[in-house]
């Protein structure tokens, strides 16, 4: 199945603004609400900081500053830690979370939404070609193979795939993460029957079978919750430091 250079471009394009605008939208809403929580924390920052008095190495200027610097540090170890939790570990994870729920997204609609036609074809016939050059190459052309044992080396093929598109590439990789053999045999058994020396027809018919379910299995819609989820212990750190400092 050939591919179209604008479909490509189109799902590049669409994939790209996916992981963009929730990559952007999650780390901005990330960091607001971690300064936020990180403000309200300023008084019990305040009462660790009065401790520490002046250092007359730091006047020394250069060596001296920077040891200085060290030594505050460590004493003010408790501020330390509550700046990086909320100002860069917490929104680190907003980031990490926007740009995986970017990818679903990109992923699922481009293999879902739209093109899960375009997807099992073009993969069924990349597969298929897989599987003939290696009965090629072991010299097994015209020995008997099943279909059943085909499926259970799917994730050989998969590996073996090369020149992908962006999408499709990442589908793949999606599939190889994912991929449950007893699962896929037991799904393609019992909708397609086990066959020596397939025909290319039944080959192909096994494979798209397979794709699709894999598509199924490895790519979903998007939610929240992990997000919540997220937001949750975030917002329960914070609590916890306001109960405790």
């Amino acid at each position: 199945m050939k591919l179209e250079a604008t479909t490509i471009l189109k799902a590049t394009a669409r994939a790209s603004f996916h992981i963009l605008t929730n990559v952007v939208f999650f780390s901005l809403v990330g960091l607001t609400f971690n300064l936020v929580l990180l403000a309200f924390l300023f008084p019990e920052m305040k009462s660790f900081a009065s401790g520490p008095g002046g250092m007359p190495i730091a006047r020394a200027g250069g060596i001296g500053a920077v040891i200085a610097l060290v030594v505050i540090v460590l004493e003010l170890w408790p501020i330390t830690l509550i700046v990086l939790c909320f100002a860069v570990v917490f929104p680190g994870l907003h980031f990490l979370y926007g740009k995986k729920r970017g990818i679903d997204k990109a992923l699922y609609s481009f293999a879902v939404n739209e093109n899960l036609e375009l997807v099992s074809g073009y993969l069924s016939e990349k597969l298929e070609t897989a599987i003939r050059k290696k009965a090629e190459s072991d010299g097994s052309s015209g020995k008997n193979f099943s279909l059943a044992q085909q499926i259970r080396n799917l994730p050989y093929y998969l590996s073996k795939l090369e020149d992908l598109p962006s999408p499709f590439r990442f589908l793949v990789s999606r599939f190889s993460k994912k991929l449950k053999v007893d699962s896929l045999l037991n799904e393609v058994g019992s909708g397609i029957q086990d066959k020596e020396n397939p025909s290319s027809e039944d080959l192909q018919k096994a494979l798209r079978h397979s794709v699709e379910f894999l598509v199924r299995e490895s790519v979903s819609p998007p939610s929240l919750s992990g997000w919540f989820y997220l937001c949750g212990i975030d917002l329960g750190v914070f609590l916890l430091l306001k109960a405790f400092l």
